[in-house]
């Protein structure tokens, strides 16, 4: 981005937060003067249970009916929330317990408020082994999606998300997420959701919400590996050692954009990165001792410029590079 871009942002982003921040204000006075629709409930006998956050219209898509279908066969108690109006939702009473409808304010997390609401009014988290959070802002593909519903289900982990997220800080992502019962029932976990305070605000409901909702889970959990996502780094390392061919395609999937100055991977970053981490910054070439001194002749004499346009390439270029760095320091 050039810095005529970077001046134009720097400058329309405090005016922007200011309007949405006054058009938060003013839907949250309209609040005030709706109140949540139960439409449908139905009895609780002390099954698992799926809180779906919805922005459904008339009827719901199918990708979240089949999603429903999926929970139900295994046994779950389903919360949805919607904000906005179905137009015959006792329709969906055979995948749906309760069928809530609200004012649309405060984004999912005010849907997941108003689920947690019902949920501690109801008393229903007295007997809850474990409850499962979604919402309809992605899309739910057939494939593999009963084993993950059962995943989420069944685990032991006392908090668990599908994904994680470093930025800022280190937090679980609220689209998905499954908490055991004792998480739940905890005072602090309570009273999280009891001072909640909706917003329209979308840096206000990353920062209150999925970054305040994850402050509170690693309070609530017994020990730090109960607090984990189901794709990590972990797994997403033992899926690309089973799944080599994934790295000569993963370039085309990444993020550029006109508007914002993200760094786009390059092959040539990749390969600074590693050359320098892995071949020269754990060498001690200050050292006074004779060999190392040969090893840094010969890294000044040998370049390390290669020429590749996949991963495996240049995999096969710094094995080469390794093989030859351990035969001339012999």
């Amino acid at each position: 981005m050039n810095i005529v871009g970077r001046i134009k942002n720097l400058l329309l982003y405090p005016g922007a937060y200011f309007y949405f921040t006054v058009q938060s204000h003013l839907n949250w006075m309209k609040s005030l003067f709706k109140k949540n629709n139960v439409v449908f409930e139905s009895a609780y006998n002390g099954q698992k249970i799926l809180l779906l956050a919805l922005y459904e219209k008339g009827k719901l898509r199918e990708d979240i009916k089949h999603l429903l279908e999926v929970a139900k066969q295994q046994g779950a108690y389903v919360i949805g929330v919607n904000t906005l109006r179905l137009a015959k939702p006792e329709q969906y009473s055979d995948l749906i317990d309760c069928y809530i409808e609200r004012y649309n304010y405060g984004r999912d997390f005010g849907s997941y408020k108003t689920g947690f609401m019902y949920l501690y009014k109801r008393q229903l988290h007295e007997k809850c082994p474990r409850l499962v959070i979604l919402n309809d802002s992605l899309f739910y593909s057939k494939k593999n999606q009963a084993a993950f519903i059962d995943d989420l289900f069944k685990t032991d982990i006392e908090a668990l998300g599908a994904t994680e997220n470093h930025e800022i800080e280190h937090h679980l992502g609220s689209f998905c997420l499954s908490l055991a019962g004792n998480i739940i029932r905890n005072n602090n976990f309570i009273r999280y959701w009891k001072k909640y305070s909706n917003s329209d605000v979308r840096p206000l409901v990353i920062k209150r919400g999925e970054m305040g909702l994850s402050k509170i889970m690693r309070r609530c959990v017994s020990s730090p590996d109960n607090f984990i996502s189901l794709y990590d780094i972990t797994w997403f390392s033992e899926y690309i050692k089973n799944n080599p061919e994934i790295l000569n395609i993963a370039s085309d999937f990444n993020r550029t954009s006109d508007l914002v100055d993200w760094k786009v991977p390059t092959l040539n970053s990749v390969i600074s990165i590693l050359v320098d981490k892995y071949m020269i910054r754990n060498i001690s070439l200050d050292s006074k001792d004779s060999k190392d001194s040969k090893i840094k002749s010969e890294i000044k004499a040998d370049a390390l410029v290669y020429f590749a346009d996949n991963p495996e390439l240049i995999t096969k270029a710094l094995q080469s590079s390794m093989n030859n760095f351990e035969s001339k320091s012999v």
